[in-house]
């Protein structure tokens, strides 16, 4: 991939798109083609074929989606499913149609089936490598909807890829957390910046408590979206890179002791109180990240180092 070469960013507005063109541009990379929603409805087939007819872009990336989360899957789980799958397709085809190079597409961590094949190390802890994506038992409902379409769309990806009418990538990042979340819009937030504006908050406020959901053992590997940023790039760019990679930290933090560094981050004097009455998520097992390694990408930002730029981000742009 040049320099000069033209790249299509499906989803730029987003926490990952906004760090992943930042840092395009950063390494020189400035023929960029991206639209807003407004300008650009990516689950109309002909608005996005026009796009590609117009811009002919060399290389791809398939970042966009409808995020799923507690309101809209009990008010609009069809919908979810409908746009998520007619964006894939869409752009997808579109990259096949008019040719493209290479494409990457974002698909997710929760891709893999609760009866995926583990790795037992000798912590206990389980382990997913790439090979066990594939179709499988979705135990937990939260993700059915989201992770159905992006599964549709890694196994073509992967159909595409070894008939060779497209280059692709298939990504599977972990949890992915940073700065740039919609702070205003509490019910599109996941568990990590919802602690972020509750401790940020609760700082500023005095507030005597903060209550988080579940016993606080439930654990994530978490990954810095600077890092996830970095590595599309490296996969777009590497000529050898293709097929199926997952991006991950190699290290789980619970609950219990996100909510106690933001304690201390935040310099928070409050009670910490975890509501047992309240669910919480399946956990998920760590995923191995071994294939991205081997071509030289490693997480760089640290977990404390991450929380600190969050909660900075926070307090200078939401008091």
């Amino acid at each position: 991939m040049e320099q000069n070469s033209k790249i299509y960013v499906a989803g730029h507005r987003g926490m990952i798109g906004t760090e992943l063109i930042k840092r395009l541009r950063e390494r020189g990379y400035n023929n960029l083609v991206y639209k807003p929603h407004s300008d650009l409805d990516l689950t109309r087939q002909a608005d996005v074929e026009a796009l590609f007819e117009e811009e002919r872009p060399e290389y791809v990336i398939m970042n966009a989606g409808v995020m799923s989360n507690a309101v809209n899957i009990s008010t609009n789980p069809a919908g979810i499913m409908m746009d998520n799958t007619a964006m894939i397709s869409n752009v997808i085809g579109a990259s096949v149609k008019y040719h493209a190079k290479k494409m990457l597409f974002v698909a997710s961590g929760g891709c893999y089936p609760s009866d995926a094949e583990v790795e037992i190390l000798p912590d206990g802890q389980r382990m997913v490598r790439e090979t066990a994506v594939r179709p499988g038992r979705i135990d937990r409902e939260s993700e059915r909807y989201y992770v159905m379409p992006k599964l549709l769309g890694a196994e073509l990806c992967e159909t595409l890829r070894k008939a060779k009418l497209l280059k692709t990538v298939t990504v599977f990042p972990a949890h992915v957390y940073g700065d740039a979340y919609y702070y205003n819009d509490p019910q599109r937030m996941p568990v990590y910046p919802a602690l972020v504006k509750r401790f940020c908050d609760a700082a500023r406020d005095n507030t005597p408590e903060v209550v988080v959901w579940g016993t606080g053992k439930l654990r994530r590997e978490f990954v810095n979206v600077r890092d996830v940023a970095d590595a599309y790039i490296l996969l777009l760019a590497d000529d050898s890179a293709e097929g199926m990679y997952n991006i991950a930290s190699g290290r789980m933090i619970s609950i219990r002791e996100l909510a106690e560094r933001l304690k201390d981050e935040t310099g928070y004097q409050g009670k910490i109180v975890f509501d047992s009455t309240k669910p919480e998520a399946n956990e998920f097992a760590m995923m191995n990240s071994d294939k991205l390694r081997a071509l030289g990408w490693e997480p760089k930002v640290t977990f404390e180092a991450g929380l600190k730029m969050s909660c900075d981000y926070y307090r200078k742009n939401y008091g």
